[in-house]
Order: C-alpha cells, then sequence, then structure tokens
C-alpha cells in the first residue's frame, strides 16, 4: 500500500537530474515559507473539480513553492526562484509532470484500479 503524504518523482531539468519528495518536510518548508500557505489550502488546491477534472487555474506561484518544497529534500540549494524558473523554462513541461506525478502518489485515489484501503480479514489470526 502507497505511504499517505509520501510521493517521489524524478526529472531531468535543464540537463540536471532532480529527485522531487513531498513528505512532511516539504509540507512543513512549505508552510513555514515567506509565501508559504497551510497545509488545508495547498489539498484545496490540489483536490480535484466537483466532476473529477484536475483544477487547471493553479496560481504560478504556488506551483513554484510546490516544487520548492519537493526539491528541499534531495536539493537543498534550489531556491524558490530557482524552481520558478525551471516552471517557466524550455523544461517546464517535464517539472511540472514531475511535481504533479510526485503530488498525486502523496494523495492516492482508488480511480483506475489503485490501492485502497486492504481489505478486512475473516476471523481471528492464531498464534504460532
Amino acid at each position: 500500500m502507497a505511504n499517505p503524504f509520501y510521493g517521489e518523482a524524478e526529472a531531468e531539468i535543464g540537463g540536471q537530474r532532480y529527485k522531487l519528495v513531498f513528505n512532511f518536510s516539504a509540507i512543513a518548508a512549505i508552510e513555514n515559507h515567506p509565501y508559504g500557505c497551510s497545509f488545508q489550502a495547498i489539498a484545496r488546491e490540489l483536490s480535484p473539480n466537483d466532476d473529477g477534472s484536475p483544477k487547471s487555474d493553479m496560481k504560478m506561484s504556488l506551483a513554484a513553492l510546490l516544487l520548492w518544497g519537493c526539491l528541499r529534500t534531495k536539493h537543498s540549494t534550489v531556491s524558490y526562484d530557482d524552481a520558478g524558473n525551471m516552471l517557466l523554462g524550455e523544461d517546464g513541461e517535464t517539472a511540472v509532470q514531475a511535481l504533479l506525478e510526485c503530488v498525486s502518489k502523496a494523495f492516492p485515489t482508488n480511480e483506475g484500479g489503485g490501492e485502497g484501503n486492504p481489505r478486512k480479514r475473516r476471523g481471528t489470526s492464531k498464534a504460532i
């Protein structure tokens, strides 16, 4: 079963390989950044529309903040401005796709046959 609130993705951006990690440290960094926002606000922005389609109106500042936060674990020298430039650079689409992959792994759904909660076992377990 997938780890809740944890996701990883890799991408080559600007000729360099990056590993994005969405975890508690990323959430804390995002919340404590001067441009940061609460985890609840992030979750609202990332939740799908009522019809299940992904939102397409995320602010660029939030996308840069999420990318920066996801890079903190493995690439602590990348700044918020660097993350924004990655999104606007020639590999911007790759950066966005990696960010979406990373975050979607942290918030898995059961759509498409994904893993959900395991079924309850019948009976009782026996001690060996």
